[in-house]
């Protein structure tokens, strides 16, 4: 059996090796009490590292026909909202055509100035 805390070989019927339970018996715990162990440092058992699972030329396939799918909806979303927008920007600037020469106003005036100065007799 390995040692719970640090993971070397012990006795059948041992939980800890003799140098953790030396240490532990530096601070002491009631009994009853939750007592959380540190993840081992050193494992004699090397890990695995998770295999990447490689999908096969169909399933390959299949997902890039989705993206361009997916690809194609958003490109005609787009090009439905430019039009959309598009029409009434048209119908305003056709309406509101400013011409040449009208990019003043005139004023016109109702009464004639006057300039005589009246006569002092």
């Amino acid at each position: 059996m390995k040692c719970m805390k640090c993971g070397r070989e012990t006795t059948a019927e041992q939980v800890f090796c003799q140098e953790c339970l030396l240490d532990m018996q530096k601070y002491p715990v009631k009994p009853g009490t939750a007592v959380m162990l540190p993840k081992r440092r050193d494992s004699s058992v090397p890990r695995k590292a998770p295999k990447r699972r490689t999908p096969n030329t169909e399933d390959q396939l299949r997902m890039l026909r989705k993206r361009v799918h997916l690809l194609t909806a958003l490109l005609l979303l787009a090009l439905v909202l430019i039009v959309c927008l598009a029409i009434p920007t048209v119908e305003y600037l056709r309406r509101n055509r400013v011409r040449p020469g009208q990019n003043y106003s005139s004023i016109v005036s109702t009464s004639a100035p006057t300039d005589t100065v009246p006569e002092s007799s």
